[in-house]
């Protein structure tokens, strides 16, 4: 071997040796500031990390142990020199500002180096603004991967008063960005079924989340995430005590009540004993945890309406909860189980002053005639509309007779009463009064249920950001409910009366979309079915069998749904998804509308566009829907069955929320 290869090769060698040596020490690597123990760099074989950014290597330069970066993003650049290492701490400079630094080693940030008293979240008075969640799912394993390749942000909205969701697509190495428009500071679940991150976000900022797999390492990034540092370091328990089962007596829910004090007061205690542990745990990592053991404990308590007998929980429960009430600080968007919190607590009281045991229907029922002669008096003096004192007092009178022979029966009262109140000319008196064109507006149903509503906000103490949220929700759900817009009189209330910008904006969006959907006409559309022909039929086979007699030959999916029904709704929204799922098995698609109005179901047949030469519609009486019902065995709401091709029901269960198992079924009955 001669001397020139000699030499050839040990260029080669050193050159190869020095870059496998560069970067040792500090690629991979992750270092908190010494000073604010927050997380400010991350240097990676093909990037960098800093400012809540991924960063290019423009440039990287190495002498020892000191290494000296350029990087870029967005047309920016910034100069990184990390020196020599020093019981694995470095002093590193970044544009000019020089610090000591420690490596992260550690699956969360160690605890800040010293305390942070600041109390209070970041509120947007309500006003959307939107969150940026920069992030980097590192080295996912195969089945992290199988559940997608977007990464999900749910958060509670509360003028939906549901769950949203935001999303941002992931590139091949697991990096994403997500836009989250918050209506204030927000308790979010962050990618959930993979990353289980429960925290929380203020409106306006920045962060950046590091989820690496291999090594467990959870990290935020930003200007303002101590806290969110300090929940994945310490995350928050939560409380499971509470009523379940059907028909509890107050002793049960008594008994429940105790058990619920007692685990939030145990929580409390460990948070007590965690700070005395962690004594530099921030104010506000404190506050946020108090603040969610009250909600969370006054949220299942109140859930345990729905498991009580009579739905009727014990006066104990209902101070609590009242307390709670009060002393639940603004903004309400911070805990997700507020919204649920005052949806039952609200609800409560309003069915104890507004609801009655009826004695001859054997359930609850509203006393609607006695909010509206009140409903009235308040709209007279405001000059909306013309009725005397007569009228009003005669309907105060039949308000009290309907109450009390509801509670106590009809035989409480002597013949003569009766008489007096039930026959013909009363109701005909009443309906008359109902049915003028001024009044018949502001008695609707939204306008009920605004009064009730208001009233128990007015005794319990509600600041006027709480209210327009609550009067938007309300008269949202009446919307959603009915799929039909608000009419003029309650519109112009909710302008009179709402001042929150995104509130108006919000609501006023859902009526103009309603309005739209009335306005388009679809009464012509050969998907829409009437009664014609049907008309002396009263037995539920012979009906189905007459409907779907036009489709003998194909396979036919029934759906019986309402537009009163939630889930209904729901999976007929995702129809686009069904109907592309299962093209190629020549299914006709038949709905049978259960006691809706024509106009909301009109309207949600045209919000999903569910027309088509393949889909078919019916509305139809009710007597001929019951006994349609009746021969189905229908006893929920949706019920989907699958008709073969000779018009005979088959005895499968259909579950439309799994698209798989129903096209295994129609592969084994094509």
């Amino acid at each position: 071997m001669n001397i020139k290869t000699t030499l050839l090769m040990l260029v080669a060698y050193l050159t190869l040796t020095m870059q496998t040596a560069f970067g040792q020490g500090i690629i991979p690597s992750n270092w908190r500031n010494e000073q604010t123990g927050d997380w400010v760099i991350g240097f990676y074989d093909d990037f960098a990390i800093y400012d809540c950014k991924f960063w290019n290597y423009k440039e990287k330069t190495q002498q020892g142990d000191q290494h000296t970066f350029v990087l870029e993003a967005d047309g920016k650049e910034v100069t990184v020199v990390a020196n020599t290492a020093k019981n694995g701490k470095r002093d590193i400079t970044i544009n000019g500002n020089k610090a000591t630094y420690s490596i992260i080693t550690g699956k969360t940030l160690p605890d800040y180096p010293a305390k942070d008293t600041r109390t209070g979240f970041k509120d947007s008075h309500y006003n959307i603004d939107t969150v940026t969640l920069v992030g980097w799912l590192k080295d996912m394993p195969k089945k992290a991967k199988r559940k997608g390749n977007e990464f999900s942000v749910g958060y509670e909205d509360i003028l939906l008063d549901d769950q949203a969701s935001a999303y941002g697509k992931m590139d091949a190495l697991g990096r994403f960005v997500v836009k989250i428009p918050l209506l204030n500071v927000s308790e979010v679940f962050m990618d959930w079924g993979r990353c289980y991150v429960h925290t929380f976000l203020e409106p306006g900022e920045t962060y950046f989340f590091l989820y690496d797999f291999k090594e467990q390492r959870q990290l935020f990034m930003g200007d303002n995430c101590r806290v969110q540092n300090e929940l994945l370091s310490y995350p928050m328990a939560w409380l499971h005590a509470r009523l379940d089962g059907d028909n509890k007596d107050q002793d049960a829910a008594l008994k429940s009540f105790e058990k619920t004090k007692q685990e939030k007061a145990d929580k409390l205690s460990d948070l007590d004993k965690r700070v005395a542990e962690h004594p530099t745990l921030s104010q506000r990592y404190i506050d946020y945890l108090t603040e969610n053991y009250n909600v969370c404990a006054v949220r299942n308590l109140m859930q345990g309406r729905f498991y009580v007998k009579d739905r009727n929980l014990p006066k104990e429960i209902m101070d609590y909860a009242g307390q709670n009430w009060k002393s639940i600080k603004p903004p309400y968007t911070l805990c997700r189980d507020f919204e649920t919190f005052q949806r039952d607590f609200i609800g409560q009281l309003v069915m104890n002053r507004y609801w009655i045991k009826d004695s001859f229907l054997g359930g609850y029922t509203v006393m609607v005639e006695e909010i509206q002669p009140q409903i009235l008096r308040l709209c007279r003096d405001k000059g909306k509309v013309k009725i005397t004192d007569d009228e009003l007092q005669f309907m105060d009178d039949y308000a009290a007779y309907h109450r009390y022979t509801s509670e106590k029966g009809r035989n409480a009262v002597d013949e003569a009463t009766r008489d007096k109140w039930d026959n013909l000319d009363t109701y005909k008196k009443i309906q008359a009064i109902l049915d003028r064109e001024d009044i018949s507006p502001v008695i609707c149903s939204p306008m009920v249920d605004l009064f009730m509503v208001l009233n128990i906000l007015d005794s319990v103490g509600c600041d006027k950001d709480l209210r327009d949220i609550i009067i938007t929700n309300r008269l949202y759900k009446s919307i959603d409910r009915d799929r039909q817009p608000l009419n003029k009189e309650t519109m112009e209330y909710f302008e009179e009366n709402v001042s929150l910008p995104a509130a108006k904006d919000f609501l006023r969006e859902q009526q103009a979309k309603y309005v739209a959907l009335v306005n388009k006409d679809i009464d012509n559309n050969p998907s829409l079915k009437t009664s014609a022909g049907l008309e002396n039929m009263s037995d539920g086979e012979q009906l189905l069998r007459k409907i779907t007699e036009p489709y003998r030959g194909r396979l036919i999916l029934l759906d019986v749904w309402g537009t009163w029904c939630a889930p209904c709704k729901r999976l007929l929204s995702q129809s686009k998804e069904e109907y592309e799922r299962l093209k190629d098995y020549d299914l006709v698609y038949l709905y049978l509308c259960n006691r809706s109005s024509d106009k909301s179901w009109k309207n949600v047949i045209k919000q999903y566009d569910l027309v088509g030469d393949d889909i078919v519609h019916y509305n139809l009486p009710p007597d001929m829907q019951d006994v349609i019902e009746h021969f189905l065995g229908v006893n929920g709401y949706p019920t989907y069955k699958l008709i073969d091709r000779d018009g005979s029901v088959l005895k499968f269960d259909i579950d439309v929320f799994d698209l798989e198992s129903v096209a295994k079924l129609l592969e084994k009955v094509k």
